[in-house]
């Protein structure tokens, strides 16, 4: 694809990853078309309609808000020491078993191409931004709380590169708009899953968030591994014995294609994470 010659923050190039190994999907949806004329009335109206003790109107939550599980579950969500939140298993989960069958709340999709089509960045931008928060606001509260709960990883400069690119779209935001939009690009940046699928003559880049799946971490040697339904559902199976108290991890993208820096950084620039994995350690004895 084609990117301004400054390096943009947004990342949008994530926009149009190839599947993960852990993500591969065999079931072909029939995607409308995602693009539309960007509105900036619009856009500020579905602003508007965000009430002012919004979750991501205020300050990041300490204590996060968890999906409600049903107690049948073969896993609890805790606090991890380095790791921020994780999942972990309550009790023996036989390779093969289903762990959890999680739905999203969240599908952003854009029309891809390759070559990477002469999209603006600004109309690339201003088009996601508005499914996101077209479909934020039709969220209920405690969805939304769920949401706002997951971690943001938002790179320097973000906000003063939105600021300028919508403004320049014509959607000119106070700050607390402003601020809104950033978190909500980031926490849904950070945490969602992408593939790609054919659909209608086209290939579609599909971003999805599934609140509960997003609080499974990274391992370059995971004990699980998930696909997408037709239906929206991410579900999660375990790919060998996993014992009680162990944790639940998923590959999020396969770090033997990485040079040992090359892994690290994109961990960093990604998911605001060094990864230090036992698979991401055995490669750096390897090479050494």
């Amino acid at each position: 694809m084609e990117t301004d010659e400054d390096p943009s923050p947004l990342n949008l190039e994530h926009l149009l990853s190839s599947p993960s190994e852990d993500d591969v999907s065999h079931d072909v949806p029939q995607y409308e078309e995602a693009s539309q004329e960007w509105d900036p009335t619009k856009f500020v109206e579905l602003l508007a309609a965000v009430p002012e003790d919004d979750p991501f109107m205020r300050p990041m939550q300490c204590k996060p808000c968890l999906p409600r599980l049903g107690g049948e579950e073969p896993f609890i969500v805790k606090a991890i020491p380095g790791k921020g939140m994780g999942v972990i298993a309550s009790r023996r989960i036989a390779k093969g078993s289903i762990i959890l069958n999680d739905p999203f709340v969240i599908s952003l999709q854009e029309p891809t191409e390759d070559p990477f089509p002469q999209y603006e960045t600004n109309g690339l931008l201003s088009q996601v931004l508005f499914q996101l928060l077209d479909q934020y606001v039709q969220l209920p509260v405690d969805k939304r709380e769920q949401y706002a709960s997951l971690h943001p990883h938002i790179e320097p400069g973000s906000r003063e590169w939105f600021q300028e690119q919508l403004r320049h779209a014509g959607a000119n935001l106070t700050r607390h708009e402003l601020d809104l939009i950033v978190r909500l690009y980031y926490t849904f940046n950070t945490n969602e899953f992408s593939k790609t699928e054919p659909g209608r003559g086209r290939i579609w880049t599909v971003r999805r968030l599934f609140l509960l799946t997003a609080r499974i971490n990274h391992s370059c040697c995971p004990n699980a591994r998930s696909r997408q339904t037709t239906d929206g559902y991410k579900v999660v199976t375990a790919i060998r014995d996993i014992e009680e108290g162990e944790e639940i991890a998923l590959k999020y993208l396969d770090h033997s294609r990485f040079s040992r820096e090359g892994w690290r950084a994109i961990t960093q620039r990604t998911w605001g994470f060094v990864c230090d994995c036992d698979g991401c350690k055995f490669k750096t004895e390897q090479s050494e």
